[in-house]
């Protein structure tokens, strides 16, 4: 597996260009994506919003050639491959020692451990533990996060991981004062919910929120780690 990164949409910008090799990535705790799960960037696309769209060629089993359009919002998490240059203008996937690139810092895979175990790594480098899973470091990374990254998983839904809690955001009902010219987004009102990392149960933080990010808002500030 080569270097992956995962980060937003919006932070990762800059890297997102005709030939980058990316895909959607959600809360993945026990796999890191890889290999097929890929797709190579014909097109790039941002919108005034900065949501992005990527076509991408494929082939069927008969070898007819197919278009695809993929979508994403600004605050989607996605993971971008390493690529490094065969030639002028010919690029290819690289391939160096497995590694997991988080806005906390970095995981790297243990020999023989299948993608499954890792040594996990600040920004700067310092080691913050050795051979562990790949659920607890991600979350060990999650915490060290310069901010709440919040994945969106569409229909007004985010969830985030911070402050050694997993946080939910999600749809409570119909605005009452929702009308025919109101815009879609205010149509509902939404909650946030909370709990401690790798329990079951959400309480309900902050309720009646107008918008998606109103209730983000009520989460905890970032705060320096």
């Amino acid at each position: 597996m080569p270097h992956i990164t995962e980060d937003t949409v919006t932070r990762l910008r800059d890297r997102i260009t005709p030939g980058t090799y990316l895909t959607d990535s959600p809360f993945q705790d026990h796999r890191t994506p890889f290999g097929s799960d890929f797709h190579r960037a014909e097109t790039v696309a941002f919108d005034d919003s900065g949501r992005l769209t990527v076509t991408y060629i494929w082939y069927t089993e008969g070898g007819a050639k197919r278009t695809t359009d993929l979508y994403y919002s600004a605050d989607t998490m996605i993971a971008v491959q390493d690529m490094t240059e065969l030639r002028p203008g010919v690029w290819t996937q690289a391939h160096n020692d497995a590694r997991l690139i988080l806005p906390g810092g970095y995981m790297d895979a243990c020999p023989g451990g299948n993608l499954r175990i890792w040594n996990v790594f600040a920004a700067d480098g310092k080691q913050l533990a050795q051979e562990i899973g790949t659920a607890d470091a991600r979350a060990l990374l999650d915490e060290r996060a310069p901010e709440m990254i919040w994945v969106d998983k569409g229909d007004g839904n985010f969830t985030a991981r911070g402050h050694g809690r997993e946080w939910l955001v999600k749809r409570d009902g119909r605005n009452p004062d929702f009308t025919a010219h109101t815009p879609l987004t205010r149509a509902w009102l939404y909650t946030l919910f909370s709990r401690p990392l790798g329990a079951h149960e959400y309480e309900p933080i902050a309720e009646g929120c107008a918008t998606p990010e109103g209730a983000r808002n009520s989460a905890p500030q970032p705060q320096d780690v």
